[in-house]
Order: C-alpha cells, then sequence, then structure tokens
C-alpha cells in the first residue's frame, strides 16, 4: 500500500509562476527506486486524472480522478480512485523549484511530495512533462 500512495504523485508541471500551472499530460517516478510511475493529465478546468503502476501494483481503470490546486509554492490535488485500498487521497507537492526547462530536462525536477495517508514525511519523485 505505501508504493500506491507514494505513486499518487499527482505532480504537475509548473511554470516559474507556482500560482499557474502547464496543463497537459506528465509522469512522475520515484527518485530512489524509479520503480514507482505516475501518469496523469491536468486540465484547464482544475480536474486531473491519472494512473499507477509499482512491482506490485497497477491502478485499476478508469484510473483515479480529482481536482488540484496552486497556493504559493504548494501543488495540492484530492482525488478518489477506483480501490478499496485507498478510495481517497490528499496530496501536497512542493513545487518551489520546478521550471518549464527543468521539467523538459531528460531526468525531470525533483520534487517532494506529502501524502495524507503515509504522514508528514515527505517523498522525493522526479516530475518531467509528458506530451
Amino acid at each position: 500500500m505505501k508504493s500506491l500512495l507514494m505513486s499518487l504523485v499527482l505532480a504537475a508541471a509548473f511554470q516559474a509562476n507556482a500560482a499557474t500551472v502547464e496543463l497537459g499530460k506528465y509522469r512522475a517516478v520515484d527518485a530512489d527506486t524509479k520503480s514507482i510511475i505516475a501518469d496523469f493529465q491536468l486540465r484547464a478546468n482544475g480536474t486531473v486524472h491519472f494512473t499507477v503502476k509499482s512491482p506490485d501494483f497497477t491502478m485499476p481503470a478508469p484510473g483515479c480522478e480529482g481536482k488540484y490546486s496552486v497556493k504559493g509554492n504548494t501543488f495540492t490535488a484530492n482525488v478518489n480512485c477506483p480501490t478499496p485500498l485507498l478510495p481517497t487521497a490528499s496530496v501536497q507537492i512542493d513545487i518551489t523549484n520546478v521550471t518549464p526547462e527543468g521539467l523538459r530536462s531528460k531526468d525531470g525536477v525533483r520534487v517532494n511530495v506529502v501524502i495524507d495517508a503515509l504522514g508528514d514525511e515527505a517523498t522525493p519523485f522526479l516530475l518531467k512533462k509528458n506530451d
């Protein structure tokens, strides 16, 4: 379950102005093992769709749906997922160091992610634009 929760990195691609997000498709990969991969799409209406894969879990179709917002240097998403293991989740991502160039770099941008179900400890992920 920890890998599922860590995978819910609904992280986004953010422009230098943290109050705005760059819409589109993204991929987030856990920075330590690179075995947890979350693919997601941010939409203009403030909603997000994502799927996740890890060595021991694949999010069932149709994937998770939710809403996101950005305040200052924090991206927050609240989602509903089609699994009894984690029907809802809240994710916060520190986007202080995110830039459009970093999101399009080979490795992406390292971001710290806090998932409510795991407590308040941040987990590092690599975030990049994927469209």
